[in-house]
């Protein structure tokens, strides 16, 4: 399996992170269903993850992974758009996926994300706890703190 990592876009706040300890394992499988309802879900049933082949060569973009958390115990929903650059992924690609837990309060300095187990905080995502594998989607411990109008894109970089 391919090692990658994150580099995470917050669109209103100008600033890119990127989580070197953050990492993202593609392995072939692909569903016959590819739009993947996530198991074992704490905050409702509108969590969804698709993926949909849309090649662009210039951009050496195989596809889009679309991951929806949808409303949460604070009614907030979060979107991540995922770029795959890889030849050979499949139709609908297996993933592990985790976040680190957060600070209490904002921390930018980009040197703070250096250390293996550096927690990470955003104003748009307040202690974060999110953990996907496998075909499915599994999620715990999320609480959310949206700024309006904020879009978190993740894009899938080779180690």
């Amino acid at each position: 399996m391919p090692l990658r990592h994150l580099t995470l876009t917050f669109s209103n706040l100008s600033k890119v992170f990127d989580l070197k300890y953050c990492n993202l394992y593609m392995k072939e499988g692909a569903p016959e269903n590819p739009l993947i309802k996530p198991q074992d879900l704490p905050h409702g049933k509108d969590a969804t993850l698709e993926f949909s082949n849309s090649p662009n060569p210039n951009l050496g973009i195989t596809g889009i992974l679309t991951y929806h958390y949808g409303e949460t115990e604070s009614g907030f929903a979060i979107s991540f758009l995922v770029p795959v650059c890889h030849q050979d992924v499949p139709e609908s690609p297996s993933f592990s996926l985790r976040f680190l837990p957060t600070l209490q309060k904002p921390d930018f300095d980009s040197e703070f994300f250096k250390h293996p187990n550096a927690d990470l905080y955003s104003d748009m995502i307040r202690h974060p706890t999110h953990s996907a594998s496998g075909n499915g989607l599994r999620i715990a411990g999320s609480s959310i703190s949206p700024i309006p109008d904020s879009r978190l894109t993740v894009t899938i970089i080779d180690a």
